[in-house]
């Protein structure tokens, strides 16, 4: 009967001098370090971990912000400014604000400081959102807040509420971005565009809020599909005036709600469809929101309905429009107070404490 063969070791003879000897080949690699990365990928990385941080260092410290690539950036480009400028008065709103406020008028007109906050699409609710995170983070905080609203602001139901939920999200772990994490990411234009500039040799960034052609008076198809979505369900929710004093009494700033001007055709087509609840009815509903804490109000929003010539369309205002707005509220916004008090003196201020002393609170 054949014996069992023996197990096969690998081996290696070789013959010298009649002799052979046997040698032991290498053992294979083990499992770490076949899990170890390569050289070239260890650069890689390292190489990546130093842009990161370049970066970090300087996007938010020398303000380099040349063509917006992501949310995450235009935020931090809002908090570069705020750090730098400290101004004293705070404009919030949406792209009505964007398109309707000339802060360096207002500025020049008022002699204080002034700084626009503008988030596309965002109801009254999301701006103030975005205000307590950028309370939260600011070196100084505010004397004054002005919002710049139309009465869709209001509306808990309509496209700008769905549109709002990154606002609301963004200081939560809800708002968690890719580029939010990744500076890298998140300014990837900024960098090609830099690039760009630099070996176009001229600049490669948008001008900043062109005038539109005037509007003709006239809802076009598109815009009347969109507005209708923004009065959708609609409903005036006065919830966030509530947090918005609870913010006002805890930073000491002043707050003036402004409704700004829109065309009659704007006007026209709500109360044509909501015969219950006309514009003129919200309006009164906000003004008495406010004045439940001590908020100023300005009513703008039928100041020139009829002047085409000061509108792009139903609700934003041209480069004509944004002059006679800054203008009305810089003689609206008047102070009778040092800025650091943050009071308001005009025929709607509410008499209220005198602040002796400003919260501080690390930037």
């Amino acid at each position: 009967m054949r014996s069992p063969m023996p197990p096969f070791t690998p081996t290696s003879t070789t013959a010298t001098s009649g002799t052979t000897a046997t040698i032991p080949t290498a053992a294979p690699p083990s499992l770490w370090r076949l899990l170890l990365p390569s050289r070239a990928l260890l650069l890689a990385l390292v190489l990546l971990l130093f842009a990161e941080l370049a970066v970090r260092l300087l996007v938010p410290n020398l303000g380099w912000y040349e063509g917006l690539s992501s949310f995450t950036q235009w935020v931090d480009r809002l908090r570069y400014e705020l750090r730098t400028q400290r101004p004293d008065t705070w404009f919030l709103g949406n792209s009505v604000l964007a398109y309707g406020v000339d802060v360096d008028q207002y500025a020049a007109e008022t002699g204080h400081t002034a700084l626009a906050l503008p988030f596309g699409g965002a109801t009254f609710q999301g701006e103030i959102a975005m205000l307590e995170y950028f309370l939260r983070r600011a070196p100084v905080a505010p004397s004054n807040v002005i919002f710049c609203l139309t009465k869709d602001d209001f509306n808990p139901n309509g496209e700008r509420a769905f549109t709002s939920r990154k606002y609301l999200e963004f200081d939560t772990w809800r708002g968690l971005s890719f580029d939010r994490v990744f500076k890298l990411a998140g300014s990837r234009n900024t960098i090609m565009n830099t690039l760009k500039s630099a070996i176009l040799r001229r600049p490669t960034a948008a001008a900043k809020n062109p005038s539109e052609p005037s509007f003709q008076g006239v809802i076009p198809p598109e815009k009347y599909d969109f507005m209708a979505r923004l009065m959708k369900d609609y409903a005036f929710d006065p919830a966030p005036f509530d947090h918005l004093a609870d913010l006002a009494r805890k930073y000491h700033f002043s707050v003036r709600i402004v409704l700004v001007p829109v065309a009659r055709a704007y006007l026209d087509f709500h109360d044509a469809a909501r015969p219950d609840l006309p514009a003129a009815d919200i309006h009164a509903a906000a003004s008495a929101a406010a004045a439940a804490h001590s908020f100023a109000f300005s009513d703008f929003s039928r100041a020139f309905p009829d002047d085409l010539p000061s509108f792009s369309d139903p609700y934003h205002l041209t480069a004509l429009g944004r002059s006679r707005l800054t203008s009305l509220l810089a003689s609206a916004c008047r102070f009778s107070l040092p800025r650091e008090e943050g009071a308001w003196h005009t025929e709607e201020t509410v008499s209220r404490p005198k602040r002796l002393v400003r919260q501080g609170r690390a930037p």
